[in-house]
């Protein structure tokens, strides 16, 4: 199945230098390089020989599965995530020789965790208590958050950044009657 994946690559790399199994490194500088709701990008260092890369992805780190075989250019985007969701992807660089058609890979790179952006707009905001100078926020926590940025519109200013283990807020030092 291997091999079928890359008579492509084969036919259409024909002209490229032969490099050994030796010289084939793994793919380094993994980054993600975009984030969605339900996607996430990366992109790696390319591999000099290398005729196409597999990527593999993993939920909990340690066990992977091949989502894409025969990627060309140094870079991939994987979809149909939920919000906030971590997955763990490893690039392995692939080689054909052209003499034999066997294939030849690098090791696997480093894992490289990348995470879709999170659902902000399911979270809900209230104000849960007001004295005479306070007013407390508090909210549900966001899936894939790993921060909360709190900003006064009035003011148009940044109050606090605070951990996503936090879900509430206290405003002080308001003057009475003031929005």
């Amino acid at each position: 199945k291997a091999l079928a994946a890359f008579v492509f690559v084969l036919a259409a790399m024909m002209f490229v230098p032969v490099t050994s199994q030796a010289e084939l490194k793994a793919p380094t500088g993994l980054k993600q390089t975009k984030a969605t709701r339900t996607s996430a990008a990366f992109s790696w260092d390319a591999v000099p020989g290398a005729d196409g890369y597999y990527v593999a992805a993993s939920t909990d780190g340690e066990k992977y599965s091949l989502i894409k075989d025969a990627a060309f250019s140094p870079s991939y985007e994987v979809t149909n995530l939920s919000a906030g969701q971590s997955v763990y992807i490893k690039v392995v660089a692939v080689y054909v020789d052209r003499d034999t058609e066997e294939i030849e890979m690098s090791d696997l790179s480093e894992a490289l965790e990348v995470v879709t952006s999170p659902d902000a707009a399911a979270m809900k905001v209230d104000c849960t208590e007001r004295t005479l100078n306070t007013l407390t926020f508090t909210w549900n926590a966001c899936a894939g958050a790993t921060s909360y940025v709190v900003y006064d519109y009035s003011n148009k200013q940044v109050l606090t950044t605070v951990p996503a283990t936090t879900t509430s807020y206290t405003r002080t030092g308001l003057v009475p009657g003031s929005s």
